[in-house]
């Protein structure tokens, strides 16, 4: 394209040289332009480029963390239930024994009610 452009100028046979040396300036200046542009661009691409792959990372880095948090709550939900479980086993032994050590204390009671009548008989006399 722009050797088309320098050519449709060295053709053009109408232009004085000043204006033929002042469209070529402008055209290189305009080149220059383009150029610097262009490696602006790149950079800008190159640094979308960047971004891009950082957030993706972190993105990356959170979901992992997520995803092992979410294993860590699992485990202390299993190991809290676990626990809750067996401190229900362990209290429905400990009422067990209780009701137990109620009902044997009631029948030495009944057993023993006689001889518990006299001895309170003789020490209040």
């Amino acid at each position: 394209m722009q050797t088309l452009q320098v050519g449709a100028i060295n053709s053009n046979k109408d232009l004085p040289y000043s204006e033929l040396s002042t469209l070529q300036t402008s055209l290189q200046q305009l080149q220059k332009e383009y150029s610097s542009e262009k490696e602006r661009t790149l950079s800008l691409q190159k640094v979308t480029t960047n971004l891009e792959s950082s957030v993706h990372k972190y993105a990356l880095l959170l979901s992992e963390e997520k995803n092992e948090r979410k294993k860590t709550l699992e485990k202390y939900d299993a190991l809290q239930n676990k626990y809750h479980s067996e401190i229900q086993k362990i209290a429905q032994k400990y009422y067990l024994l209780i009701g137990a050590c109620i009902v044997l204390l009631v029948l030495l009671v009944f057993q023993y009610a006689d001889d518990i009548r006299e001895l309170i008989m003789k020490q209040a006399y």
